[in-house]
């Protein structure tokens, strides 16, 4: 808070005593104050002050968000709330990078209130010969190994069907954008897969896919790293149309996270039998007497062996090719997407006359959830991921998306669950409105982070009913008491 705030507010906190100093504010210290030096007597004023400042601030501070503005508030606290509109809040949409995040999305979905969305997932193995070697012989088999989130789009009862094919054009997932597509090659089938639930699937691939593999794998060149990247294009991960969701594959860790073989999607290679099946010139199978000079055979060697025939390849690239259509109409709501192709813009017109007073307690946006709108839209046995968080982004100009997926936010709020809202404290920004120059933008709201998950939610627009309209919530101390 600013001092002029904290002087008010101090000033009501303090009583006078009855003693022959009255009118005064006296110390509860237990010293006598016409023993105290000036100095002295001036510090431990300023201290009481201090201490009453931290005391508002903190009392302030630990109400729950929804609460801020309404139930701490008392006659006795000499504060007044207000509430005025936020000036424009406005639709906005814009492309954000859609590859080399945390999961790649894959699956169709008809959402009945956000429309039809699908996303195609694009992916080429690494060129370590560390693990795999330098070629994939014709007695070996190489598979991708698909890994998957928990978190389902769509209809969780559902069998998901996926074909994977060669694509045609080159891409570098980090220029990835949503809407963007990537031509691929129907005629030549490399691979195909269901998934029931969201369980681990692992897909063989086409031989003559995997000789296109193999000319860079075992390249000697110089540059062959820069070379495979620059031509040769991987695959696409297409989803049937008949499906009625989307999974979300684990490519990468987050920085905490161990980057383990098993817990993420990898391409898998494994070795031929060069043994044949291990018979013996009669056709007797070879170490099956269990008296033998080694005991009795080993679980743990029989094990060592099958895991000596897998050798795991990591991804060099991926991304996913996603877009959305055919939204339902609403014109009470705003859709926010995650993935920026909507989202909402503000210009909040505050200045002086707006705010209506220059000693401030506490300022908030509040933004309301369509909770009835978005469980009535969802069928039985359906599934959105659940947002819980929104941030805004204050952006004077430059591109949106970039710095959304670049930049932390300037503004988060956690959802309130009591009264499906998402509060915002603006009181450092309007107080640089009164006291300062606040920095040039607008605001940018979108919700939870970039991460390839897909999240979604409806929030309630300026044409909505009065009491559940985007609004800014002012609380000061009371005119007549300044």
């Amino acid at each position: 808070m600013y001092q002029p705030n904290l002087q008010i507010i101090i000033k009501k906190l303090l009583k006078p005593t009855n003693n022959k100093t009255s009118g005064q504010y006296v110390s509860k210290l237990t010293i006598p104050i016409k023993l105290i030096s000036k100095s002295t007597h001036r510090l431990i004023k300023h201290f009481s002050i201090a201490a009453c400042a931290a005391f508002m601030i903190i009392a302030i501070g630990c109400e729950e968000p929804g609460n801020l503005g309404g139930n701490f508030l008392d006659e006795d606290a000499n504060l007044e709330t207000r509430t005025i509109d936020p000036g424009s809040f406005e639709g906005y949409s814009t492309d954000v990078f859609t590859g080399k995040l945390r999961y790649m999305a894959i699956g169709h979905y008809d959402d009945p209130l956000f429309g039809e969305f699908q996303s195609i997932g694009i992916i080429k193995p690494g060129i370590d010969t560390t693990a795999i070697g330098s070629s994939i012989s014709d007695d070996d088999t190489f598979k991708l190994r698909m890994v998957f989130s928990e978190t389902v789009y769509g209809d969780t009862q559902s069998t998901a069907n996926f074909e994977i094919y060669r694509a045609v054009n080159n891409w570098r997932g980090n220029e990835l954008r949503f809407g963007q597509s990537i031509s691929y090659d129907d005629a030549q089938l490399v691979g195909e897969f269901s998934v029931d639930d969201t369980e681990t699937v692992e897909v063989e691939l086409d031989r003559s896919w995997i000789e296109e593999y193999n000319f860079f794998l075992s390249s000697e060149d110089d540059d062959r790293t820069s070379q495979y990247r620059d031509n040769f294009p991987g695959l696409v991960i297409v989803p049937a149309d008949e499906n009625t969701k989307v999974l979300f594959a684990k490519v990468r860790p987050a920085s905490a996270e161990e980057d383990s073989d098993l817990e993420y999607v990898r391409f898998v290679r494994e070795n031929g039998d060069e043994n044949g099946d291990n018979n013996d010139e009669n056709g007797n199978e070879e170490n099956d007497n269990e008296d033998n000079d080694n005991g009795d055979n080993d679980n743990d060697n029989d094990n060592d062996a099958e895991e000596d025939l897998r050798q795991f390849q990591r991804v060099f690239d991926w991304g996913a090719l996603k877009n959305r259509s055919n939204p339902a109409e609403n014109s009470e709501g705003t859709a926010i997407h995650n993935t920026l192709d909507r989202m909402a813009v503000m210009k909040p017109e505050l200045d002086a006359d707006r705010i209506g007073s220059k000693n401030l307690a506490n300022v908030q946006l509040i933004l309301y959830k369509d909770r009835a709108q978005l469980e009535a839209t969802l069928p039985d046995g359906h599934h959105r991921p659940a947002v819980t968080r929104a941030r805004i982004h204050l952006i004077e100009s430059g591109s949106v998306s970039d710095h959304i997926f670049g930049q932390p936010p300037e503004l988060i709020s956690e959802l309130n669950t009591s009264d499906d809202t998402f509060r915002f404290n603006l009181t450092d920004y309007t107080n640089t409105v009164l006291f300062s120059t606040p920095r040039a933008g607008d605001f940018y709201l979108s919700v939870e982070t970039i991460n390839g998950l897909t999240f979604s939610t409806l929030l309630f627009n300026e044409d909505a009913p009065e009491d559940v309209k985007p609004k800014i919530l002012i609380t000061s101390v009371k005119s007549g008491s300044e």
